[in-house]
């Protein structure tokens, strides 16, 4: 998981958190709740720059194409889908076709490439 922070980004792994804050999930979802903090799923899957992607990051072929994709997990397909930000409820299922593409950013770090 991604845990973002104050603007940073931290990450935890099964049992660590931060410095190591040993927790149980449950503890961790009351905490990132109460401090307004958001916790960001990881996909299994990397860019083509090797960074991991995790639902609410934002991906395009490259940071200058007009098409940009927010991660998304539908719950009732139980899998992660990339909504297109520039169309309306278009929806592709991720797939490791999308280690071509290139995370931009995050829905909470960078708002602006929403619009």
């Amino acid at each position: 998981m991604r845990f973002l922070l104050d603007g940073n980004t931290a990450f935890c792994n099964s049992l660590a958190v931060g410095k190591m804050e040993y927790c149980s999930i449950e503890r961790v979802g009351a905490y990132h709740e109460s401090m307004g903090h958001h916790i960001m799923q990881y996909t299994g899957l990397k860019d083509k720059n090797g960074k991991e992607i995790y639902e609410g990051d934002i991906m395009a072929k490259d940071a200058t194409h007009p098409y940009r994709y927010e991660i998304i997990y539908n719950t009732r397909r139980t899998r992660y889908l990339l909504n297109c930000i520039n169309r309306r409820r278009q929806f592709i299922a991720l797939t490791d076709q999308w280690a071509k593409k290139e995370v931009i950013g995050n829905i909470y770090e960078n708002p602006e490439l929403l619009n």
